[in-house]
């Protein structure tokens, strides 16, 4: 388990290329992925975790990219709304909320993180990822989680390490994957797999890579969530199992915290 540094920020990139397409939705369709990045110690940010806007003021990622650090004010948002970098702002973390069961490898991989000031989801550029559904989830299926292509680096003060124009190259990718029954998935020495967890196969592609953990698993058309990554023995490969923790056991769960830190 990867140990993380306590001084973080979150920046959320929603000017994506639009010459990808799957199951006929392009990438602008994926508005509601955030980027979670760390201050290292040379004051240098890197790139950490993804996460899914759920509403106006709660993000849903994983649980392990906040384990050693859940200081609210370590983080911030970064928003911006097209691709002119003169339109990005800041915002602040209020709260971060770790299910209260979670520990590395054991299940509960998940966390809220609520911003200080509510965002504006035009439905377009910004938007939020429905977590709470009842679509069938069965051996065979296909979806397609959301890794990152590229990250940059900005610094506290929100100049950054590139140019200001780099931002616009920042984009994601969909890997397409493939549900693996619980039992095989075990069989194959994922010893740790909980019945709350998704075996996933990537099957033609790489895998998700470091970094896109807490980034959501969904269907093919983009628009439900069904999971979000938790872990695997090895990144951006293929052929490779990657486990995801499974929403709908935490439906409960996320509506409950999320009622207590909007209260």
């Amino acid at each position: 388990m990867k140990i993380f540094f306590c001084i973080l920020f979150v920046t959320l990139i929603s000017s994506l290329p639009i010459n990808q397409t799957c199951a006929g939705k392009s990438l602008q369709d994926v508005s509601y992925v955030v980027s979670i990045h760390f201050q290292k110690f040379d004051n240098q940010y890197d790139h950490q975790c993804l996460g899914a806007i759920i509403q106006e003021q709660i993000i849903l990622t994983a649980a392990h990219c906040f384990y050693s650090c859940q200081n609210p004010k370590k983080f911030r948002l970064i928003i911006n709304k097209n691709k002119k970098m003169n339109s990005s702002y800041y915002q602040e973390v209020a709260t971060i909320v770790l299910h209260e069961n979670f520990y590395p490898l054991q299940g509960n991989d998940i966390a809220l993180v609520k911003l200080a000031v509510p965002m504006v989801l035009d439905g377009k550029f910004l938007k939020k990822l429905n977590y709470n559904h009842s679509e069938s989830i069965e051996e065979n299926v296909q979806g397609y989680a959301i890794g990152r292509n590229r990250s940059n680096v900005l610094k506290p003060n929100g100049s950054s390490n590139k140019s200001l124009e780099a931002m616009d190259n920042v984009y994601f990718k969909l890997i397409p994957l493939r549900i693996i029954d619980y039992n095989r998935c075990r069989q194959r020495k994922f010893v740790h797999l909980t019945r709350n967890e998704l075996c996933t196969l990537a099957y033609e592609t790489s895998g998700p890579c470091d970094g896109d953990s807490g980034g959501p698993l969904v269907n093919e058309y983009l628009n439900v969530q069904w999971g979000l990554l938790s872990y695997s023995r090895s990144m951006c490969k293929p052929h490779r199992i990657y486990v995801f923790t499974r929403l709908q056991p935490f439906v409960e769960w996320i509506n409950k915290t999320m009622g207590e830190m909007l209260t």
